[in-house]
């Protein structure tokens, strides 16, 4: 156990940083493609269409986020976890075995569930009926959406994180061609289809992958639901949790379509998007390796302090000279990826970033508690922070507009990191390392000031 508080090339902890930057190498250049795409979409949506167009992208989207989190069991993380931590391939392999047949009948079951809300939904997030035809359409990308799900858990849960990069890049690829056109062409009328369009490409590459499917053993309807047990068991805890953030941000959105306008809720999904586009080529990266790593090592308290630390230093190191560089640079960022029509925005940003900085320092440790499979905890602090986050979002913009909302974003994940922390030291009796303490304190400060400047 000495090396494991070392700093030796050859001790566990002098071999993280060499793993993060390699997942950080495969995994930044899937995510700069999918930032891309996502760049080129918003921008031909933003000339196109306008903010009205934003705006539905967004309601639709976090529609079918909703369902999708509803319906799919939390399999996309809690499969990961099982997986992972599964020392047994035999037993490895029957789990990847269930966890896809899992995902086809949570596809089929809320596939069926939004063909029978659709008018409800249309009513709750339009205030009318005329647009049921959506989310009869946005069934079929629910079921899409849980096929793709369950093999993208079982590449990360199998460590063939390069195969799943691989994937992942050619599905953005090919749904960002198909976009192009009918944007053009069927301007705010295209929005339904492109997010239908992007779901079915990403189900369609997956699965006729054939990596997966290799030596899968037959196993019973039976068997793959007594096996499957267990992560689903958890996933529904993360889709409790996971549902009422997703709700939150529905609520979000759909207040802001009645209290304002569409076009304000495109001026709040615009910057939502820079913020967790900026933050996601980083962290998704880096987390797509850690969160197995850390459930592999979980029974072990030393191991998982060294895996948390190291993860909290680097994601610092590679933020803060990023979000300085852009709070200088934001107006030219907002112009550049959206329109001036979008200038709006900016406000919201300057003091978001800060928040978006704190979620990456809170999800470290907070993804201990997945990892041990901590329900309680977890929901205990995903609840709260949900209806905080909710309450905040609409008083901030009752007080202070756009830029409330971005202030509330900010006290939002300053009081979440707080809790995360709390449950991490006290619960699980686990530390953050002098060093990491040290540069992620600098950090935050930098960061202060320069929001501070950058609000005068």
């Amino acid at each position: 156990m000495g090396e494991i508080g070392s700093g030796g090339k050859g001790g566990f902890s002098g071999n993280l940083t060499q793993r993060i930057i390699k997942a950080l190498g495969v995994f930044a250049g899937v995510q700069s493609a999918g930032m891309l795409c996502s760049v080129i979409r918003a921008k031909l949506i933003a000339m196109w269409i306008g903010p009205a167009g934003v705006g539905l992208n967004a309601l639709l989207t976090n529609s079918l986020e909703l369902i999708s989190q509803l319906t799919q069991a939390g399999i996309r993380v809690s499969a990961v976890r099982s997986i992972a931590a599964e020392t047994e391939d035999s037993r490895r392999t029957n789990i990847v075995t269930a966890l896809l047949r899992w995902a086809l009948w949570l596809g089929c079951g809320g596939a069926i569930l939004t063909l029978a809300l659709a008018p409800l939904l249309s009513l709750t997030t339009f205030g009318s009926t005329d647009r049921s035809w959506m989310f009869v359409l946005l069934s079929i990308a629910v079921l899409a959406s849980a096929l793709s799900i369950g093999r993208i858990a079982a590449l990360q849960g199998l460590g063939e994180l390069k195969h799943l990069a691989r994937l992942t890049v050619t599905s953005i690829l090919i749904s960002t061609a198909l976009a192009v056109p009918l944007f053009y062409y069927f301007r705010l009328g295209s929005i339904v289809w492109v997010v239908t369009i992007f779901a079915l490409v990403q189900a369609v590459v997956f699965c006729s992958d054939g990596k997966i499917r290799r030596d899968r053993p037959a196993m019973s309807h039976r068997e793959c639901i007594s096996t499957g047990m267990p992560f689903i068991k958890l996933g529904l805890i993360l889709t409790i949790s996971n549902a009422l953030t997703m709700v939150s941000s529905y609520v979000v959105t759909v207040f802001l379509n009645r209290y304002a306008s569409t076009a304000e809720v495109g001026i709040y999904q615009a910057g939502f998007a820079i913020i967790n586009n900026y933050m996601g080529i980083l962290v998704s990266a880096l987390t797509v390796e850690y969160f197995p790593r850390l459930s592999a090592n979980i029974g072990q308290r030393r191991r998982c302090e060294v895996l948390v630390s190291h993860q909290i230093t680097v994601i610092m190191s590679l933020l803060v000279p990023g979000v300085i560089l852009f709070l200088l640079l934001r107006s030219q960022v907002v112009w550049l990826l959206y329109s001036p029509e979008f200038s709006d925005v900016i406000p919201y940003l300057t003091y978001a970033v800060g928040g978006g900085v704190l979620r990456m320092v809170a999800s470290c440790m907070a993804l201990c508690m997945l990892a041990s499979a901590d329900s309680r905890a977890y929901m205990a602090t995903e609840i709260g922070s949900s209806a905080a986050g909710m309450l905040l979002a609409v008083g901030g913009y009752i007080a202070g507009g756009i830029a409330g909302m971005g202030i509330a974003y900010l006290i939002w994940y300053a009081s979440y990191t707080l809790a995360v922390w709390a449950v991490y030291r006290y619960r699980y009796r686990m530390r953050l390392r002098g060093r990491t303490v040290a540069i992620l304190g600098f950090g935050l400060v930098l960061i202060a000031v320069a929001q501070a400047l950058a609000a005068l």
